[in-house]
């Protein structure tokens, strides 16, 4: 049985300079390799993303330079812990090669990042008009939307538009 599974990156989808939704977005301080980064998110995302984390079916992992600190984000933010689709940080290419994964395995991909997301051509074309893909590239300085959640509750529904 196939399931879907979720790429998600950290930088701009997640922690986003203009995080906040309705609010005034959530902050704080992580440290990695003895450096330390604010940290800015909207906490009404980290709730949509735990149900969809709690849905049968669901894998969400995380797509991100951030792998090896992942621990320290998900405390911060509260997420559950996540898989990660690497054993350490992932660049670009790293995470196109993940999606290839996720797609040749059968399964269903959702993929949210910034930066690398494909947005068009080929490949985009080819994976999302068979319905088993939906690639998200938030804007960096906002991150994710309530919209590109609603998209991501259809798509898991298996109702993607």
């Amino acid at each position: 049985m196939s399931k879907t599974k979720w790429l998600l990156d950290f930088d701009g989808v997640i922690n986003a300079n203009k995080a906040g939704w309705s609010a005034a977005p959530f902050s704080g301080n992580v440290y990695a390799s003895g450096n330390h980064y604010r940290i800015r998110w909207a906490p009404q995302l980290i709730q949509r993303i735990r149900r969809i984390h709690a849905l049968p079916g669901v894998e969400i992992l995380w797509a991100s330079s951030w792998i090896g600190h992942t621990a320290q984000l998900e405390q911060l933010i509260k997420l559950p812990t996540l898989l990660s689709a690497a054993p350490k940080g992932m660049s670009g290419e790293d995470k196109l090669m993940a999606a290839f994964e996720v797609m040749e395995s059968g399964n269903r991909l959702i993929w949210t990042d910034d930066e690398y997301t494909l947005t068009s051509g080929e490949l985009y074309d080819k994976w999302t008009s068979s319905g088993r893909a939906l690639l998200i590239q938030p804007k960096p300085n906002r991150g994710l939307r309530p919209e590109h959640l609603d998209k991501i509750d259809a798509f898991v529904l298996g109702s993607c538009t």
